[in-house]
């Protein structure tokens, strides 16, 4: 048995920018950022490398876990899908929500 998923929302923050309008507009103008670098691998070769172009703060200096770099990412673009995420657990409960965070450092 097959069972439905939906995408209420969605946000982004990467190399090209903070956001989903930043996000896009850099993808698709004539003059895209560049790569922040290049890193070295152990074997010699070099592979670009990107890095996010704002800064995710410093978290909750208080408290351990929220300084993690993918808490302090969850925390920036929760500011884009929090409201589509309220509106989701008022409607179906909060048993019935879930949010993925993707991130290529944790």
């Amino acid at each position: 048995m097959s069972r439905r998923a939906y995408v209420a929302s969605h946000a982004v923050a990467c190399a090209l920018g903070a956001d989903r309008a930043e996000v896009a507009a850099n993808l698709f103008s004539a003059a895209p950022p560049t790569v922040a670098g290049r890193w070295t691998l152990a074997d010699g070769r070099t592979v670009p490398v990107g890095a996010l172009p704002f800064s995710l703060g410093e978290g909750d200096l208080t408290n351990q876990p929220t300084r993690s770099r993918p808490n302090r990412m969850l925390a920036h673009v929760l500011k884009d899908i929090g409201p589509a995420v309220a509106a989701a657990i008022d409607q179906s409960g909060a048993a019935r929500v879930g949010v993925v965070l993707g991130t290529s450092t944790s």
